[in-house]
């Protein structure tokens, strides 16, 4: 800056140097209003009176419809109204009246995040388990989620919105072993709880006792399993890399139940738990289901008492050999092979082999020849 008098002009380096001050914007309280706007918001920042506009996105807001506090450290306003949900960015324009004027934009903008008037809806957080210590990193799904609050057993979580507001995303906090409540709100809106909740598991890894039981079954799954131990809750369980169905921990923590998967040949068996991960001893076996292929002889006679020799695969495991409803005597040759001592019995009837993985019928039944009748002589014939 340069001073003139009757006397001279001061040269530049002289005297003292002159700067402009820009305002900043540092945030906007509430962060987020309703889509029809309306509502007062307040924005915190410095140097605001040299602020003449103010922009939510490009929706302009003169310095005569908002007021500024005396030392310039924030201003209130009405928010204006919004076409569509989610975030938007706001800022603020400053003119210095000099010549040529010079212009002053607040940067970085500040984010003011608008929600619809459909309340919020969530269908799963996951993962759905973690350790008691809390500091699991955790994701809530459904739709119009645009500035919650998030409780979980009944503690308040940041969190944040993702802007198409269909994920909410937050740390949980520390809580007892058991399952906590995950309730979603915002205002004026009725409470949301997800489904299931939160499950807090204890900080040491499962303890299974033994393996899982059965420890084998058949290549399609759909059977039921079993799984012993302590310091299960919470716990997941995969055969192979293929998590288990209906996975379903008892209130102690003591034993898993849930449906094995389809799968094939022989598998390790882990349990993961928030506490860690442990693999059980014994393997599942799956075992594929009996087949029959051949019947030989496919006749006899209703008194039984013939052998038969069934021939096909998966028969090593065979527990009950049966022709129609009833039950046969048999002895297992190998994996392919079994001979049947055929019951007594009458007419057609199927050939049903059962082992612990299923059952296998024959494609051609098994046909009991009743005995010759017997004719017997008539009276002589009169000479």
């Amino acid at each position: 800056m340069r001073v003139t008098t009757p006397s001279g002009t001061s040269s530049a380096g002289d005297g003292i140097r002159f700067s402009y001050v820009c305002a900043e914007l540092f945030g906007v309280f509430p962060g987020c209003g309703p889509l029809s706007g309306g509502n007062s918001v307040c924005i915190t920042g410095s140097n605001l009176h040299c602020l003449s506009e103010v922009f939510f996105n490009r929706v302009l807001i003169t310095d005569q419809e908002f007021t500024v506090a005396p030392s310039g450290t924030f201003l209130t306003l009405v928010a204006p109204p919004a076409t569509t949900p989610g975030p938007v960015l706001v800022h603020g324009i400053g003119l210095v009246e000099t010549f040529p004027p010079i212009t002053c934009t607040t940067s970085p903008s500040i984010p003011y995040t608008y929600y619809p008037s459909a309340c919020p809806t969530a269908i799963r957080i996951t993962p759905s388990s973690g350790p008691a210590t809390g500091g699991t990193a955790f994701q809530i799904f459904g739709s119009d989620l645009y500035c919650p609050t998030v409780t979980i057993g009944g503690v308040a979580v940041p969190v944040s919105t993702d802007p198409p507001g269909e994920c909410v995303t937050g740390v949980t906090p520390p809580h007892a072993p058991g399952n906590a409540p995950v309730v979603v709100g915002r205002a004026c809106c009725p409470p949301v709880t997800v489904p299931l909740g939160f499950t807090y598991g204890p900080s040491t890894p499962p303890r299974p006792t033994g393996g899982v039981i059965p420890p084998q079954g058949p290549t399609a799954g759909g059977n039921t399993f079993l799984i012993i131990g302590t310091d299960l809750t919470g716990a997941l369980v995969t055969f192979g890399t293929v998590p288990a169905i209906n996975v379903v921990v008892n209130a102690a923590g003591t034993s898993i139940s849930g449906i094995v998967p389809a799968g094939s040949g022989t598998v390790p068996v882990t349990v993961t738990t928030p506490g860690g991960s442990v693999t059980l001893g014994t393997p599942y076996t799956y075992v594929q289901p009996p087949v029959i292929s051949a019947v030989s002889p496919t006749v006899g006679p209703e008194s039984g008492g013939n052998s038969v020799t069934i021939t096909g695969s998966a028969l090593a495991l065979t527990t009950a050999v049966a022709f129609g409803a009833s039950a046969a005597s048999f002895t297992v040759i190998s994996d392919s092979q079994i001979v049947a001592t055929v019951p007594a019995g009458s007419g057609t009837v199927p050939v049903t082999v059962t082992t612990p993985d299923g059952s296998a019928t024959s494609d051609e039944p098994y046909i009991y020849i009743p005995p010759p009748e017997t004719v017997l002589p008539g009276p002589a014939e009169p000479k």
